[in-house]
């Protein structure tokens, strides 16, 4: 069970893979177009009345002998197979890139999380990308994680052997039923798709991995720098193929510092390097905490430990629907709301209309979303695009004036005063 923001990031990854598998398909048949044709006259290399009399097995070796010719003068299934590592190395590489960035998704996450359960403004000392990068590269690592991507195309030479064996046990029966073109590639599309699949389900397990890892950091930190006193809880991934004894592990909670026993074997969070495979690949479980008390000092706080419930209602609904990214703060909430007080609202738009108040979808695409892979829009630029615009354009109904620049484009209710929402002019995506 996983954030959305990171469940974006995990869309995001599989559409790129989706991609570089896509592409080494359409090299691998386009580029060998002829030699796969080939493989469709064994009848005329050897005519039906010259096979008569002879064994099925004295007939299979001929049809073997006419694929290893081919391969020998074309060099086809190592080609292919060339070409598939190369994808495979190209996707394993994209899983290493993007671990780190869901790795620090499931970091500030945490915080957020531990900030929401308190319900109050925590001023974190959140590490920055750098201290980040440095801890993450020391963090425990899965021996198969290493072992998986060599057999993706990290080790070219592994990867290649695999996929070798798989193109010709296809294109063996291939040559021996006679297929055609059509039929022969989608036997190639098989072996791309078996590489695809293997590249999704490494890069579920290892985004899966750093992100509760990046997790388990925060509650550490949260407990170790403010004194926030929390358990850890496994949450089952809710998957109709899940481990029965995951499923079992739903709502069990341990202290920090201890180990969960998942189906007879100790695990520090779901996806646990240390675990077997048996109890890691392809699980969908997440770790979240569960507050039992914490004692702030004064120089954590903003103010008085209790802060104003209706925007921290507002702020949790955001961030629960995922129309805000987990990544905002309810510090970074306040802050926004602080400054739409002092320069918008009382603010005078171009053509009259004076601003008395914003909504909550206002608040919410002032910042953008990450998972709904929507940008934010600059105050400045907000500012400028209610002054500047002469004539915006009006609703049928009157209930909208939309202010429009080149930087933004603002909403507003003409009626009420009220802002309704903000966008990138461009309506740019991230």
């Amino acid at each position: 069970m996983m954030d959305r923001e990171t469940n974006g990031q995990l869309r995001e990854l599989d559409r790129r893979l989706a991609q570089i598998y896509g592409a080494a398909y359409t090299d691998a048949v386009s580029r060998r177009a002829e030699a796969i044709e080939r493989l469709t006259m064994f009848d005329r290399a050897y005519p039906p009345d010259t096979l008569t009399g002879l064994s099925q097995a004295q007939i299979d070796l001929y049809r073997n002998t006419f694929l290893r010719n081919i391969e020998r003068e074309t060099q086809l299934i190592d080609g292919m197979a060339r070409d598939i590592s190369l994808a495979g190395a190209t996707a394993a590489r994209l899983i290493q890139d993007t671990s780190f960035d869901v790795y620090r998704t499931g970091y500030r996450w945490s915080l957020g999380d531990v900030g929401r359960q308190a319900r109050m403004s925590i001023s974190w000392q959140v590490y920055d990308r750098n201290q980040l990068w440095a801890i993450y590269r020391n963090a425990p690592r899965s021996p198969f994680s290493q072992v998986a991507l060599n057999k993706l195309g990290l080790s070219p030479d592994t990867a290649r052997r695999i996929i070798e064996q798989r193109l010709q046990n296809e294109l063996s029966q291939a040559v021996r039923y006679g297929e055609s073109i059509a039929k022969i590639n989608r036997r190639i599309r098989h072996v791309t798709g078996m590489s695809h699949r293997d590249a999704q389900r490494v890069a579920r397990t290892e985004m899966l991995r750093v992100a509760n890892q990046g997790r388990m950091l925060g509650f550490e930190q949260a407990r170790d720098d403010f004194g926030i006193d929390m358990l850890k809880m496994w949450v089952h991934s809710r998957k109709k193929d899940a481990r029965p004894h995951h499923v079992e592990m739903d709502g069990v909670t341990a202290e920090l510092h201890e180990s969960f026993t998942v189906g007879g074997e100790a695990m520090k969070y779901p996806l646990d390097p240390d675990a077997s495979a048996a109890n890691v690949i392809n699980c969908g479980c997440g770790i979240v905490s569960v507050l039992k008390g914490f004692s702030f000092s004064k120089e954590n706080m903003h103010g008085q430990p209790e802060v104003d419930k209706a925007h921290n209602i507002d702020y949790n609904k955001s961030i629960n629907s995922g129309k805000l990214s987990p990544l905002v703060s309810f510090d970074d909430y306040l802050s926004a709301i602080r400054a739409f007080d002092e320069k918008l609202i009382g603010l005078t738009t171009s053509d009259g209309n004076k601003i008395k108040g914003y909504s909550k979808h206002f608040i919410e695409r002032y910042f953008g979303s990450v998972s709904e892979r929507r940008s934010g829009v600059d105050l400045h630029m907000i500012t400028e695009a209610l002054t500047t615009d002469k004539n915006p354009k009006i609703s049928q109904k009157g209930h909208s004036a939309r202010y429009i620049t080149s930087g933004a484009e603002v909403s507003l209710n003409p009626k009420t005063g009220n802002l309704i929402q903000t966008n990138p002019h461009d309506r740019r995506k991230i």
